[in-house]
């Protein structure tokens, strides 16, 4: 008599032949969320501005940033009065408005535009040349910095899980 645990290694289960698609996709849907987020919390940063808060996140864009910061010092100058909240109101649209060019390039990343992430990427990598500006003029922001390389590598990581994904969807010649 035979032990049936002895004549066959146990079979394993193999992953299912699209597992590697799946993962590109959740690493290329991932990357492309970035815009999304880097789009609402710098939204939320000039909301945070805009009600007079002394703080915010770091992971905003330093473009809106400096239009909350610029939009601040005219507010001081002015004292007070109605042109306050017009200021504030005109810097906030900016903000709004930056955000919403940030959330359409996140859709279009999501949707497989791959010049269009791309392009988001520059544009990311150029607002995080604002923070190697502010290490030149004295001021550092190295969690905004470094916040903007960790962004940028993990869009960079779901850009090259698209190009994956395209390889493995498009037929051998």
């Amino acid at each position: 008599m035979s032990d049936s645990m002895n004549e066959q290694p146990p079979v394993v289960e193999r992953p299912a032949p699209n597992a590697e698609l799946q993962k590109r996709l959740k690493e290329f849907h991932g990357g492309a969320n970035w815009f999304y987020w880097i789009a609402a919390l710098s939204v939320i940063n000039s909301l945070l501005m805009f009600s007079g808060s002394k703080w915010s996140f770091i992971f905003g864009l330093g473009v809106t940033s400096i239009i909350d910061a610029l939009a601040a010092v005219i507010v001081e100058e002015m004292g007070g009065g109605l042109g306050v909240w017009f200021v504030r109101a005109i810097a906030l649209g900016f903000s709004v408005a930056i955000a919403a060019a940030f959330v359409l390039i996140g859709w279009l990343s999501n949707k497989g535009y791959g010049p269009v992430y791309v392009i988001g990427m520059i544009i990311y990598l150029l607002d995080a040349l604002l923070y190697i500006g502010l290490l030149l003029i004295g001021e550092p922001d190295w969690l905004g910095l470094g916040f903007h390389a960790f962004a940028l590598f993990l869009m960079f990581s779901g850009y090259s899980a698209l190009r994956k994904l395209n390889a493995l969807q498009t037929p051998a010649a």
